[in-house]
């Protein structure tokens, strides 16, 4: 399944759990201003970049990130993933076909 459109999202700021499996989503910046996020299980999607949830301090240790089967890019990987876990979100992730 494939969503062309998930603009809308950004004007949902109060949402809390996300699932949004296999949908075929690339980009999240639309989701990037939460200001409750609990839950977002963006799994086995096409993103790449999970950069945009990094500058959302709304982020912490009460919070799941599933980006699991994504192809996530070597930043997002190393750089990205680590720094949200350091702040104690608990990240599920393993690469695609792993």
């Amino acid at each position: 399944m494939s969503i062309a459109n998930r603009a809308g999202l950004g004007y949902c700021t109060d949402l809390q759990y996300l699932y949004h499996h296999a949908t075929a989503i690339s980009e999240i910046s639309s989701i990037a201003n939460l200001a409750n996020p609990t839950l977002l299980c963006l799994q086995v999607n096409q993103i790449g970049d999970i950069g945009p949830l990094v500058q959302n301090e709304a982020l912490g240790s009460r919070n799941s990130l599933w980006p699991d089967g994504d192809p996530l890019r070597s930043d997002s990987i190393n750089i990205y993933i680590p720094q949200l876990q350091a702040r104690g979100v608990t990240v599920v992730y393993q690469t695609p076909g792993s």
